[in-house]
C-alpha cells in the first residue's frame, strides 16, 4: 500500500500468477485502488531480477490525463 494525501492508496499486480514457458511473454498490469481518495499523479517502481525476466515494454493505460515522466525500464529495477 501506498500513502496518498487523506489515505491509503492500494496496489497489486495481475495477475498475481503465472505460468511461463521459457521465452515467453507475458503481461503483467499495475492496479491502483484509491478506495475513495483522490490521486492526480503516481510513481511505481516494479524490481525484478533480469537473470530471470526481461522487461520489453512499458504502456500508460490512460488512467491520468497527462503523462507527466514516460515509463523506462532499468537493468535490475
Amino acid at each position: 500500500a501506498s500513502h496518498a494525501s487523506g489515505g491509503i492508496v492500494n496496489l497489486s499486480l495481475l495477475p498475481g500468477q503465472q505460468n511461463i514457458n521459457p521465452g515467453g511473454s507475458f503481461k503483467v498490469d499495475v492496479m491502483m485502488d484509491p478506495q475513495g481518495a483522490q490521486v492526480s499523479a503516481a510513481q511505481i517502481q516494479v524490481n525484478f531480477d533480469p537473470k530471470i525476466v526481461q522487461a520489453t515494454q512499458i504502456s500508460n493505460s490512460g488512467m491520468f490525463t497527462q503523462t507527466l515522466m514516460p515509463g523506462t525500464i532499468s537493468e535490475g529495477k
